[in-house]
């Protein structure tokens, strides 16, 4: 795997917590600030992202796909395999991918949140 798509996965990551974590502030919803977002082991060609769900009861759901040659990120088709219908965005571009992340995965975050999350990781 490239390192600029490794590094830009480690962000991508960091970045989902973070307005994860500020919506949740904002919207009052504590229980989602305990929600864990990592990479699945395994996966030849893409990395599977996906989070841990610590709410009332223990839930782990996939996020999305991400193409570990290019960085691109495809929308999660089923548990094993993205939808490859066309990319959701790249983890080299995270100021263009998020603010269209919410749109196609149906996060609940508040619009800020992403701006904050963006300046938190140098990219604002």
């Amino acid at each position: 795997m490239d390192t600029a798509v490794a590094n830009g996965i480690k962000d991508f990551l960091l970045a989902l917590k973070r307005a994860n974590d500020y919506s949740a502030d904002i919207r009052g919803m504590k229980f989602c600030k305990d929600d864990v977002f990592s990479i699945a082991k395994g996966g030849r060609k893409y990395a599977k992202v996906q989070v841990q769900r610590r709410g009332d009861r223990f839930s782990t759901s996939v996020v999305c796909f991400i193409d570990k040659a290019t960085g691109d990120i495809w929308k999660a088709a089923s548990w094993k395999a993205p939808a490859l219908n066309f990319t959701r965005g790249n983890v080299l571009d995270l100021k263009g991918t998020l603010r269209t992340f919410d749109v196609w995965h149906g996060a609940a975050w508040a619009p800020q949140s992403i701006d904050m999350a963006l300046a938190d990781i140098g990219q604002a």
